[in-house]
């Protein structure tokens, strides 16, 4: 589909729909009603707008593309900076996007930078239907999926074994003071969510503590989700939990804000597990164990598997890292 066939559907001028495919509505004052309109026939007939079809006509753009759900998450930080270093001496550019963790927001980076022609995309992907990384890859663009999956998908994925990670992680929080345990995770729709959740319960089943368990919230990954499940949590037990296990970090970080707003002094008794990791757990006064996931691995991995499809070699396409699990003990 052309766009002025698309404009001519959506009942609006050529330079309309291109500004609206574009990004740009909001600075031209296009009504919300009208954007809707052309970004669902968009989405409907799969149309890309080609960013580079006025004279940027070669095959080869060196423009690799990478999707992430949080551009402040200090692990897809690092991920970035072990990426870009990579594609850059391999002669690439990067692009990195932001999805904020928004299934609507990743599809439309996705056609987006399918029609900047970008030669492949890198995604840390949050939704649960895949058909817009498909229609991509019928473009001809490769899709690597890192850290996140659903299972059964087609794409290329380089990913953690989070059931065995989150077991380890729960057997090492467990080996210390006994008490109530509390469970904060993320969006079960997701596997990697699944299988944390999965693996800490498989460990607290081995170990008979699982009737210990006070509380079990699932959310999101967001730090405003570990902010909310703590005030819950604390709302209804007027305590910590002596033994907590976040699914991510930045749910780790949420917690941490609310004990600095709302307690004077956090209490030593305490052996907290979290999955992500970083050196300030190393200064605090109490115990989070962690597992650490290989960032610089995983960006290994993913260039790796590019070059050998670039040249049409074969190689492994689901690959699973290992995490290293941090024991600290105050």
């Amino acid at each position: 589909m052309k766009l002025e066939d698309l404009a001519r559907l959506a009942g609006v001028s050529k330079s309309t729909a291109s500004i609206i495919l574009n990004g740009h509505a909001e600075r031209y004052r296009i009504s919300e009603k009208t954007c809707e309109r052309v970004l669902e026939l968009a989405k409907k007939h799969h149309y890309v707008a080609n960013a580079q079809a006025a004279g940027l006509r070669s095959s080869n753009s060196k423009l690799l593309a990478l999707i992430l759900p949080d551009l402040l998450h200090h692990g897809f930080a690092e991920l970035s900076k072990h990426l870009e270093r990579l594609a850059r001496k391999a002669g690439y550019q990067l692009i990195i996007s932001c999805s904020d963790d928004e299934t609507e927001m990743e599809e439309k980076l996705v056609r987006t930078l399918t029609g900047r022609k970008v030669e492949a995309i890198i995604s840390v992907s949050t939704v649960t239907d895949y058909s817009v990384y498909y229609q991509a890859e019928k473009r001809g663009i490769p899709v690597i999926l890192l850290d996140r999956f659903q299972s059964g998908t087609k794409l290329d994925t380089i990913i953690s074994d989070d059931h065995q990670a989150a077991k380890e992680l729960t057997q090492t929080m467990l080996t210390g003071r006994p008490g109530a345990i509390a469970y904060f995770g993320g969006n079960q729709a997701l596997d990697n969510c699944r299988l944390r959740f999965q693996g800490f319960s498989e460990a607290l089943e081995e170990s008979g503590e699982a009737e210990n368990i006070a509380t079990v919230h699932h959310l999101d990954y967001s730090v405003e989700a570990g902010y909310s499940m703590m005030k819950d949590y604390f709302r209804q037990h007027q305590s910590l939990p002596e033994k907590l296990f976040t699914g991510s970090f930045t749910l780790m970080e949420g917690v941490l804000q609310f004990t600095r707003k709302h307690l004077d002094k956090m209490p030593e008794q305490i052996d907290w597990a979290t999955f992500g990791d970083s050196y300030i757990l190393d200064l605090l006064p109490f115990t989070i164990h962690s597992a650490r996931q290989q960032y610089e691995e995983m960006a290994k991995q993913a260039m790796e598997s590019l070059d050998a499809k670039f040249d049409k070699r074969e190689y492994q396409r689901q690959i699973v890292l290992s995490r290293e699990i941090i024991c600290r003990r105050i």
